[in-house]
């Protein structure tokens, strides 16, 4: 039998899975549920979806305009083809972990007005 901590698809889930402890660890108010947009689960603030989480180690960000902007050579950032809310970050290293729950907090503030 095939040792799945070896596999290539174990690796974005166990990133999923630490970045969603991190967060839920260091953000207040926030709860997990199912993506009301067809990801994966879903962190929010109060009713607002701000992040949610597709297979194969990519979380979507509810981010403002100024910060997707800020992104825009990071080649983990992945943008919308049109003007949108939401832009897609993937996890492919455990030190992308650090920058996506940097980014998950932006999402995060931006969703407590």
């Amino acid at each position: 039998m095939a040792r799945r901590s070896g596999s290539p698809s174990s690796a974005p889930d166990a990133l999923e899975q630490a970045l969603r402890d991190r967060v839920l660890e260091a953000l207040p108010d926030v709860s997990e549920a199912p993506s009301r947009f067809g990801g994966g689960l879903a962190f929010r603030r109060g009713a607002r979806e701000f992040a949610h989480f597709h297979p194969g180690g990519e979380v979507d960000l509810r981010l403002p305009r100024a910060a997707q902007r800020a992104l825009r050579d990071d080649p983990r950032a992945v943008p919308r083809p049109r003007a949108s809310d939401w832009i897609a970050y993937r996890l492919e290293a455990p030190a992308d972990v650090d920058r996506a729950l940097e980014l998950i907090h932006a999402a995060w503030e931006a969703a407590g007005g």
